[in-house]
């Protein structure tokens, strides 16, 4: 089963293990962590012990990418007073990634970015969902979203 880095080039039969995709992820949760607790946000990013089967090298893409744009986002748009929580999920049938944060209150929360659009339809195309949900309590606007991303029958090796 040929492992595919996820910036490389896809082809019909590129299928991921999990357990390359849980070292991407580690990866991420490394770099990310520190980086957002150097510009002064506490938080934590949770990812799995274990991730079944194999994937889809698209798919995986899809999650690594969303992961790293929710990283992103934290930086730009949560307020570092009230911390954040980063899950990532590995189902048999789909991933599920949530973000809960609270918006800065000088965020830019119409910035212009496409990156949750554009994984927002990149999901749908696949049967997949992101849901934001924003409440406010006692003057905080608190933010968080949910992504599921549909795993293909994956127990093949």
């Amino acid at each position: 089963m040929p492992i595919v880095s996820v910036g490389g080039s896809r082809r019909a039969d590129d299928r991921i293990a999990g357990d390359e995709i849980l070292k991407q992820l580690h990866q991420i949760e490394r770099t990310q962590q520190s980086r957002l607790e150097l510009s002064g946000h506490e938080g934590a990013i949770l990812i799995p012990e274990m991730i079944p089967g194999n994937d889809d090298a698209d798919i995986v893409r899809l999650l690594i990418g969303l992961v790293r744009e929710l990283c992103a986002n934290i930086s730009k748009h949560a307020d570092a007073r009230f911390g954040y929580v980063l899950t990532v999920e590995a189902l048999l049938n789909k991933y599920v990634v949530r973000l809960r944060d609270a918006d800065a209150v000088n965020a830019d929360t119409a910035s212009g970015g496409t990156g949750l659009s554009r994984f927002r339809a990149q999901l749908a195309e696949r049967g997949g969902e992101l849901q934001i949900v924003v409440r406010e309590e006692n003057g905080i606007r608190w933010w968080s979203m949910e992504a599921c991303i549909p795993r293909e029958s994956n127990m093949d090796s």
